[in-house]
């Protein structure tokens, strides 16, 4: 998982709908969710920028989805703080599914699958356009304008904007398509 996204569970969200029932067997013998929230052994990973893009998409004639799901991860005192996936909830309405551990194994398979898919798009378009390509084009730019090819600096920065205002260009048409806007004031 995107160690930028995960964070320490105080409670659960309003819209996730996990209890304690659900929980039972698969967190430690004798401790129950609230006490493991309070504990500070609960971990989320809250996929809710993606709400906007959930559904069915078509690319090159072949279906994909994508879904913002919730998933639950505790962290196992007794064994390392071994971190683990213990619910998931694919859905944002009322009454969705979650998925645990004691489900199908097929089924919690394929709901770890969507997390894992919204956790590669979260890392793709947040992490990784946002803080190395985005935030370099500045640099890009006023290196290549205010100094002079003969300047050090400029030979040692030089072969790292390599090709970054080309890959830039991409990720704005792509942020364009998809609708996307930055809101730095936040």
């Amino acid at each position: 998982m995107n160690p930028v996204q995960i964070c320490t569970c105080d409670a659960i969200p309003s819209g996730f709908y996990v209890t304690n029932d659900m929980l039972n067997g698969i967190l430690p013998p004798g401790t129950t969710l609230e006490g493991e929230l309070s504990a500070g052994h609960i971990f989320i990973l809250d996929f809710e920028s993606l709400e906007n893009f959930v559904g069915e998409h078509v690319v090159s004639d072949e279906k994909r989805y994508l879904a913002a799901p919730y998933c639950l991860f505790h962290a196992d005192e007794p064994n390392n703080h071994l971190m683990r996936p213990v619910a998931i909830q694919l859905q944002r309405k009322e009454g969705a599914p979650v998925w645990t551990p004691n489900d199908a194994p097929n089924d919690w398979t394929a709901a770890k699958l969507f997390v894992a898919n919204a956790d590669f798009h979260m890392h793709q378009f947040r992490t990784h356009a946002l803080f190395c390509h985005i935030t370099q084009e500045p640099l890009c730019v006023a290196t290549s304008k205010m100094l002079p090819e003969c300047h050090p600096v400029f030979k040692l920065l030089r072969p790292h904007f390599h090709g970054e205002l080309s890959v830039l260009l991409q990720l704005l048409f792509v942020f364009k398509f998809l609708g996307v806007r930055f809101d730095f004031h936040q």
